[in-house]
């Protein structure tokens, strides 16, 4: 099984570890915060619609399916989407690297230098299960309004976390835990 991402490494560059992501989310406050606030955006669509339910007009078909659409992908469509990039990745730990490979099209490989990484953060729950994030993590209100996005830099839905943050932190940087 290493010898199809023999192709990925460099010289001098070994496999330590091969890890597949388990299908899963941690499900946490902010996840809660943002189904609560799509369902009040699908909740305003409703409410269009059954204003101008007896004069519907050109600009409602433009308004209605955006706030529809957008409130049905943040409440489902973005879970489905994870489950998805879950499924086709793969997290390749070498001496050297952390290779995020994805056998999807949609979604970009990543490589980072264990060398780069200044932070640990690590998001667990109380069976050891989570994600390890090697950035500062994205934060539910950044720049102007609700942040929807994912960090670049993590290794999602992984067991034993601090078996692999153990692996990861060569360098001894500094390790954020939260636990929920």
């Amino acid at each position: 099984m290493l010898d199809e991402y023999n192709s990925l490494l460099i010289k001098d560059e070994t496999i330590i570890k091969l890890l597949s992501p388990k299908i899963a989310i941690l499900f946490n406050v902010v996840e809660f915060i943002k189904i609560i606030f799509s369902i009040f955006w699908c909740g305003i669509a409703y409410m269009i619609l059954k204003g101008h339910l007896d004069n519907f007009q050109f600009f409602d078909y433009i308004l209605f399916p955006f706030f529809t659409i957008s409130g049905f992908y943040i409440l489902i469509g973005r879970y489905l989407k994870k489950g998805l990039k879950l499924y086709s990745t793969k997290y390749i730990i070498t001496n050297k690297r952390i290779i995020i490979k994805s056998s999807f099209i949609l979604f970009k490989d990543v490589i980072i230098n264990i060398g780069d990484i200044k932070e640990i953060y690590v998001e667990f729950n109380t069976r050891m299960f989570g994600n390890i994030i090697l950035e500062k993590p994205q934060s539910l209100f950044g720049g102007r309004g609700m942040n929807y996005g994912e960090n670049k830099y993590s290794l999602e839905s992984i067991q034993n976390v601090f078996d692999i943050v153990q692996i990861i932190n060569v360098n001894h940087v500094k390790v954020y835990e939260n636990e929920y």
